[in-house]
């Protein structure tokens, strides 16, 4: 007679860059572009970047049905983009998706 079915799940996605480089005038040999060959008396410089992206997300479906006639889903998503998701921020970007549906099926009155 009655009929329950769901689904509750999560994702997550992690993007990590890492840069470390040096810079500065060549010492010697022209056109040999390794560190060993950088003039560090003058304009020698250390760089070091990199970002940490992450997105989050949780979602559920439920879904209950009388006689295989009729029907009652709601779907929801909750999704968190974040430059580091882990710590608590304010302004982090946050979109939530909600949704519901009511089907019928078999004659109509």
């Amino acid at each position: 007679m009655w009929s329950f079915n769901s689904n509750v799940g999560a994702s997550i996605n992690d993007q990590r860059k890492e840069v470390l480089g040096h810079g500065g005038n060549l010492n010697g040999i022209y056109n040999f572009f390794a560190i060993h060959n950088i003039d560090t008396s003058a304009k020698y410089r250390r760089e070091q970047s990199g970002y940490i992206e992450q997105s989050q997300g949780i979602f559920a479906n439920a879904e209950v049905g009388y006689k295989s006639m009729l029907y009652l889903t709601a779907t929801g998503r909750n999704d968190w983009e974040s430059q580091k998701s882990w710590r608590l921020r304010t302004g982090r970007a946050r979109f939530v998706f909600p949704t519901r549906q009511y089907r019928r099926y078999g004659p109509s009155a």
